[in-house]
């Protein structure tokens, strides 16, 4: 069953490493901001008594414009880990797209929790192409970040 709450807008984390994207697109949050009622609400990781934000930043950032105190939230409790696992799937396939450099991002995330996955199934999972996930994975061996198995 899913734990939906209503969170206080001020004791959400927005921890960065669990954030994607270079930056916000305006854009996207004003037009949020003007469908606020049809929106689903924010994922939540509560991770050690804190409730970090893993999907949902443009959603946030649109809370924060309308002037709202809180937001509606699913709340699930897991590791740190977990929420980066969820974060580096989640956008690939539903809001604002994500650039190339955010991609290669997700990549990077995944690869260092699942380093043992093949190419072809990580490139399956995150809807990327197996050069990419080559290519990353090559990187990442290169620069010590994950073993070469």
């Amino acid at each position: 069953m899913m734990n939906i709450r209503d969170l206080p807008l001020d004791e959400l984390v927005l921890d960065p490493s669990l954030n994607l994207r270079d930056r916000l697109d305006d854009f996207t949050v004003e037009r949020y901001a003007d469908s606020w009622d049809r929106l689903p609400p924010i994922t939540v990781y509560e991770v050690d008594g804190q409730y970090l934000v893993a999907d949902g930043f443009h959603r946030h950032a649109a809370a924060v414009l309308l002037g709202r105190r809180t937001i509606r939230a699913e709340v699930v409790e897991g590791s740190m880990t977990e929420a980066l696992d969820f974060v580096s799937s989640v956008n690939l396939f539903h809001g604002l797209p994500l650039t190339r450099a955010e991609r290669r991002r997700a990549v990077e995330v995944k690869m260092r929790i699942h380093h043992d996955w093949s190419d072809r199934r990580m490139a399956e999972e995150l809807g990327v192409s197996r050069e990419l996930v080559a290519k990353t994975r090559r990187n990442l061996i290169e620069g010590k970040q994950i073993p070469n198995n």
